[in-house]
């Protein structure tokens, strides 16, 4: 996750150790097990268990929350990245202090045009060249939102 004041917050799912991640390893498509998972252990420190994982996330929203004067909205391009989020955060039992102070939204409909498309394009290559993270890995997909939803709603 990526704040629009560049804060971050990477998490990986261990999907050797952890019983969710195994289970939701299992359950991936190939799409998932052949492009996404495949970029795991690019950043040091990121693997957690979901229960760590979702602690992890809700603290970070806590924190942003505290500097800010009212609700955060996570903005996701895909309904189920935001459920998997919301899943880490019950696991965590820290999703009933979050969930006040979030406001869910999709925002594909608003960055999938062209000025979203080609910005997001520029951000995937950053992070490539600048990062070693590619097209499908969760830190450079929120940077590409991030950088798209400027370039569709802020340019």
């Amino acid at each position: 996750m990526v704040s629009m004041d560049g804060s971050e917050m990477y998490a990986e799912l261990d999907l050797a150790m952890d019983p969710i991640g195994q289970a939701r390893l299992q359950a991936s498509s190939n799409f998932t097990r052949n492009t996404v998972t495949l970029q795991f252990g690019r950043l040091p420190t990121t693997k957690c268990m979901a229960r760590e994982l979702g602690y992890r996330a809700g603290q970070w929203f806590i924190a942003l929350v505290a500097g800010a004067s009212e609700q955060i909205t996570v903005a996701y391009d895909y309904d189920h990245d935001f459920d998997l989020l919301r899943d880490a955060m019950l696991e965590a039992s820290i999703w009933d202090r979050v969930q006040p102070l979030l406001v869910p939204k999709n925002i594909d409909n608003i960055t999938g045009g062209a000025e979203g498309a080609l910005a997001a394009e520029a951000s995937w290559l950053e992070s490539s060249m600048y990062r070693g993270l590619e097209r499908h890995h969760a830190l450079a997909d929120a940077l590409a939102l991030r950088a798209a939803w400027r370039a569709a709603c802020c340019g």
